[in-house]
């Protein structure tokens, strides 16, 4: 006759086998799952544009007797669309001009399109004549 404790030890054993199966299938369909996941993420979502001044120069300036100053800035930026599967387009581009905390002038820039794994130079021009309060401002922060 078998001992019964015998009979027990067998039983729990036969019951680790399945759930210990279970424990490695599930393990492994997480791993896949995440996997997949992770490389759609990667494969699917667009990299950022680039967008880098290159040049800014002041021409033209001057300060006039009735109390305006006035200049031409050329703005020079480069534009690079890292990613291979999307264009981006550009409807509405503005280029402002900031010294410190103050406007000093801005323009728009037409609409243009950058196409996959393009890199383009853009040039913007932005005419500044400002009253005497920016001129006494600058002046202010100059000295």
């Amino acid at each position: 006759m078998p001992n019964s404790d015998e009979s027990s030890s067998s039983g729990e054993s036969n019951r680790s086998v399945p759930s210990c199966r279970l424990l490695i299938y599930l393990f492994v369909a997480i791993f896949a799952t995440s996997a997949i996941i992770l490389t759609l993420i990667i494969i699917l979502i667009p990299h950022r544009i680039k967008l880098h001044v290159t040049s800014l120069t002041l021409s033209s300036f001057s300060a006039s007797e009735s109390q305006l100053i006035g200049g031409t800035w050329n703005v020079v930026f480069s534009i690079t669309n890292p990613d291979k599967k999307t264009r981006v387009a550009f409807d509405a581009l503005q280029v402002s001009v900031f010294y410190r905390d103050c406007l000093v002038g801005g323009g728009n820039i037409q609409p243009f399109c950058e196409g996959k794994k393009e890199m383009r130079s853009v040039n913007a021009t932005v005419v500044v004549a400002a009253p005497e309060n920016l001129l006494q401002w600058l002046l202010y922060y100059l000295s």
